[in-house]
C-alpha cells in the first residue's frame, strides 16, 4: 500500500499521512509513478472539514497495521506537480529554522489562491413564505438575508446570532426548511497558457543567420531552400516568420519558443 506524507495548509507543524483514493490504492505502481505523486495538491480531511495539502513524500508502507487510522485523500486537484521534489528538502529546512508550519510555507511559495478548503453553507428550500411563517415574532435580519441572497455561510452567521436565534436555526433545519452543506472554495487563480511552436521536422533546412552576402540575401537563399524542400514556392512573410522561429529557437537553447518571442524578432526584421 502506498502512503502520502501530506504538508496540510494550516497551522500544523508536522506532516499526515494519508493513503490514496481507492480508486487507485489497488492498482501496481512503479518507482516512476510513485514519483509523479510529489508535490501535487490534494484535498483531504482534516476532522470534519476539508483542507489543501501538499504532497512531499510517498512511501511504501507495510502490511503491519499503524496505530491510527489511515483515510484516503479526497481527490487530486493538479494533474501534474506545482513544484519540483528538489524542493522538499528547502521547505523543511524553512519550516525547520523558523518553527513555521510546512504547508504553510509552501502555501507561501506557490502563488495565491490555490489553497481551497470547505466550509459550510446554508440553503433555504422551501420558500421565503414558509420560513418566515416559522417565525413567531419579528423576522430577524439574518432569515431575511438567507432568503435574498440564497445562502448564508455557517461559520460567519453563528458569531452573530444570540441563543434565540441559534434556536430558530435549529427549528428550522430539523423541519427541512433550511438545509447545510460542505462546499469546497474553488482555486481564486486560472492556470494561464501560452502558445508555443515546435519544431517536429528534424529535417527541415534551418536558417543560420544573416552572413557576409547580407540578411537581405540570406533570407532569399533560405526561402529557395525552403520552397525546394517542400515543393511548393513559400511567401516572403512566410520565411521571414520562419526565419524569426528558428532564431527564437537558438536564442532559448530548444526546439521550441512562445509565439510571443517569434513576433518581437519578427517585427524587428
Amino acid at each position: 500500500m502506498i502512503h502520502l506524507e501530506v504538508a496540510v495548509a494550516v497551522p500544523i507543524q508536522q506532516t499526515l499521512t494519508y493513503c490514496l483514493p481507492k480508486a487507485e490504492s489497488q492498482t501496481e505502481l512503479s518507482d516512476e509513478d510513485r514519483i509523479r505523486y510529489l508535490g501535487r495538491r490534494v484535498l483531504v480531511a482534516l476532522g470534519n472539514r476539508m483542507v489543501t495539502g501538499y504532497v512531499t513524500h510517498v512511501v511504501v508502507a507495510g502490511l503491519e497495521k499503524t496505530e491510527f487510522t489511515v483515510r484516503p485523500v479526497i481527490r487530486f486537484l493538479d494533474d501534474y506537480s506545482l513544484f519540483h521534489v528538489d524542493f522538499v528538502p528547502f521547505f523543511e529546512w524553512v519550516s525547520e529554522y523558523y518553527q513555521y508550519p510546512i504547508g504553510l510555507v509552501i502555501k507561501a511559495a506557490l502563488p495565491g489562491g490555490l489553497a481551497p478548503k470547505s466550509k459550510k453553507i446554508l440553503f433555504p428550500v422551501v420558500d421565503t413564505l414558509t420560513i418566515t411563517d416559522s417565525c413567531e415574532t419579528n423576522i430577524p435580519a439574518w432569515i431575511t438575508d438567507l432568503c435574498e441572497k440564497g445562502q448564508l455561510e455557517t461559520q460567519h452567521l453563528l458569531v452573530s446570532l444570540n441563543s434565540e436565534d441559534k434556536k430558530l436555526l435549529k427549528q428550522l433545519v430539523d423541519a427541512g426548511y433550511i438545509v447545510e452543506k460542505v462546499v469546497v472554495n474553488k482555486d481564486t487563480v486560472k492556470e494561464k497558457k501560452e502558445l508555443c511552436y515546435r519544431l517536429e521536422d528534424t529535417n527541415f533546412p534551418q536558417y543560420s543567420g544573416a552572413d557576409d552576402s547580407g540578411e537581405a540575401k540570406a533570407i532569399d537563399s533560405y526561402r529557395l531552400r525552403i520552397s525546394n524542400y517542400l515543393g511548393k514556392k513559400i511567401k516572403l512573410s512566410e520565411t521571414k516568420a520562419l526565419c524569426a522561429a528558428f532564431q527564437s529557437f537558438e536564442k532559448a537553447g530548444t526546439k521550441s519558443a512562445a509565439l510571443k518571442d517569434i513576433k518581437k524578432i519578427y517585427s524587428g526584421a
